[in-house]
C-alpha cells in the first residue's frame, strides 16, 4: 500500500485521526571564543541539514556574532538557504544600579531590544520587533535563574495577497535555568517561544535539554536535544520538530 491509498483509507472512515508529523534537523556548531580583561567575544558557525519535509529540506548555513561587556550583551547573526533569508540583530543591557548582591545570590534585571527580518523567496517577508524584559538569579553554587517577558509585533507581507502589512501582536516569554559543576561541566533547560531567527505566535513553544564540558583548557564540546510544539496550550499540541545539535568550541 503507498502513502496516497493509505491516506485516503484514512479520510474514508467518518472517525477523527490525529498525526503527528516530525522532521528530524541535524545540526554541527562551531564557535570561537576570546576573551579579555573588559569582554568576552565570540563568533559561532552553523550547518544544518533536515529529512523530510516542512519548512526546511535543504542545508543551511548560518553564522552568528556575539560580545559581552561588563552591562550590555550585543549580537547578530544572518541565515540563508535556498528558500528563505533571515537577519536578526540585538542587544541587551543590565545595568548595575538594578544589580543587588547579596550573601549567596546575586539578583540582576535588564531589558533589551531585537530586530529580525525575514525573506521567503517569492512568497513573503517579514519584520519582527521585540522588547524583552529580564530577571535574573545566581546563586554561589553556579545555579542561574533567568525569566524573560516581553513584546512581540510582526509585519508581514504576502506576495500574493496585497501590498498591505499584516500585523499580528504577540507576548514573548522565556525560561532559563542553568547548573555549572566544579568540574565545568554544564547543564541547562531553556524555554521559550522565540529563537535566533523564529519569534513565533504566543501559544508556540521550544523546549531545549543540553549540556557541554572542557575535554582541554581550551576545547568545549556539548550536546543539545530541541523540541517545538506548534499551539501547544490553546488547541490539541502536537510535535513537529525535533532537533539533535552537536556543538565545539574553542577558547582562545
Amino acid at each position: 500500500m503507498n502513502h496516497l491509498d493509505f491516506l485516503n483509507r484514512i479520510l474514508s472512515h467518518e472517525k477523527n485521526y490525529s498525526f503527528i508529523f516530525i522532521f528530524n534537523l541535524y545540526a554541527i556548531h562551531f564557535c570561537f571564543q576570546h576573551k579579555t580583561g573588559t569582554a568576552d567575544y565570540s563568533v559561532r558557525y552553523k550547518l544544518c541539514s533536515r529529512k523530510g519535509g516542512g519548512e526546511r529540506d535543504e542545508y543551511i548555513f548560518s553564522s552568528e556574532y556575539f560580545a559581552n561587556w561588563k552591562e550590555i550583551e550585543a549580537y547578530t547573526g544572518l541565515q540563508n538557504y535556498h528558500s528563505i533569508f533571515d537577519f536578526t540583530i540585538g542587544a541587551d543591557y543590565f545595568p548595575s544600579i538594578f544589580r543587588h548582591d547579596f550573601t549567596e545570590k546575586t539578583l540582576s534585571v535588564g531589558f533589551g531590544g531585537i530586530y529580525h527580518f525575514q525573506n521567503q523567496r517569492k512568497i513573503a517577508y517579514e519584520n519582527d520587533l521585540v522588547f524583552n524584559s529580564y530577571f535574573k538569579i545566581l546563586t554561589q553554587k553556579k545555579f542561574s535563574f533567568t525569566a524573560i517577558l516581553g513584546y512581540g509585533r510582526k509585519y508581514a507581507i504576502v506576495h500574493e495577497l496585497s501590498s498591505d502589512a499584516l500585523i499580528d501582536n504577540t507576548v514573548m516569554m522565556g525560561i532559563l535555568l542553568d547548573k555549572k559543576f566544579s568540574n565545568d561541566f554544564e547543564i541547562h533547560y531553556y524555554l521559550r517561544n522565540f529563537d535566533m531567527y523564529r519569534f513565533y505566535l504566543f501559544d508556540s513553544t521550544v523546549h531545549d535539554f543540553g549540556c557541554s564540558g572542557f575535554v582541554t583548557d581550551k576545547i568545549k564540546i556539548g550536546g543539545d536535544l530541541e523540541l517545538k510544539y506548534p499551539d501547544q496550550f490553546g488547541t490539541a499540541p502536537y510535535l513537529n520538530g525535533l532537533w539533535l545539535k552537536f556543538s565545539a568550541a574553542y577558547y582562545f
